[in-house]
């Protein structure tokens, strides 16, 4: 007859039982935890809002005065006729800009029936819905007779045109599609986004980075060290040269 297990052996046995079971509270608290990450995971931060206003160009006077504005006191009044801008865009907008963060009225400016729609991007201060008479100088002197029939005054402080195709980066906030499919109908403000949120690239941008290039090709070509690179791995010899003197 096989011999009575000891108390200390089932005591052993009784601790290693135990130790292989999962305890179902802990269970509990690490799926909850694994669940609230992955809904954490998939909570997006809110896309920022834009106004975009379709306008016409009068012959460049539209975009000249208003940067002629700017030039002398910094900042200029862009004037919407017709309807104000809705309550709840307003809030949007305002909001935004209390918090700091980069707010702007894109202008869609239309050359013509035949031509494509140039964008502005104009780095938005303030919305007013009425003027007093300290204002009057922010505003374009050919809009001075248009002030009675102007409900919306957007407060920008400047005006960039952007690249070509760069409207294609801006989506009506309602529905998603792309602005340009909506430029040519009855309305002419938007609220509108991004495309992931990046900044349009404007011109400005781009003839500074070309005129970067340039220079720094001339000081590459007349640099005594060029003369013997034959390739673009042997460039990293001459790096630290060109960012100190670039």
């Amino acid at each position: 007859m096989p011999k009575d297990t000891s108390k200390k052996q089932r005591s052993n046995l009784v601790k290693k039982d135990s130790s292989n079971k999962k305890d179902p509270t802990r269970q509990k608290t690490k799926s909850t935890r694994e669940a609230f990450a992955s809904e954490s995971d998939t909570i997006k931060t809110p896309s920022k809002v834009h106004a975009l206003l379709r306008v016409r160009a009068e012959g460049g006077l539209t975009i000249n005065s208003h940067h002629q504005v700017i030039a002398k006191t910094g900042r200029v009044l862009f004037g919407k006729l017709g309807k104000e801008i809705s309550p709840s865009l307003k809030k949007e907008l305002f909001e935004q800009i209390d918090c700091g963060i980069p707010t702007y009225l894109f202008l869609a400016v239309n050359g013509g029936w035949n031509e494509p729609f140039q964008i502005y991007e104009c780095k938005l201060k303030t919305i007013h819905t009425g003027i007093d008479s300290g204002m009057r100088s922010l505003i374009p002197n050919y809009l001075h007779s248009y002030i009675p029939a102007i409900k919306t005054w957007f407060e920008i402080t400047s005006v960039q045109q952007a690249e070509r195709g760069e409207v294609n980066k801006i989506h009506i906030k309602s529905s998603g599609r792309c602005v340009t499919s909506s430029l040519r109908g009855a309305v002419s403000l938007f609220r509108v986004g991004l495309d992931n949120d990046l900044p349009l690239r404007t011109l400005s941008e781009l003839k500074t980075a070309t005129r970067k290039t340039m220079k720094l090709n001339e000081k590459l070509m007349t640099h005594e060290d060029f003369s013997s690179v034959d390739d673009l791995d042997d460039l990293a010899d001459i790096v630290g040269w060109r960012d100190e003197n670039f």
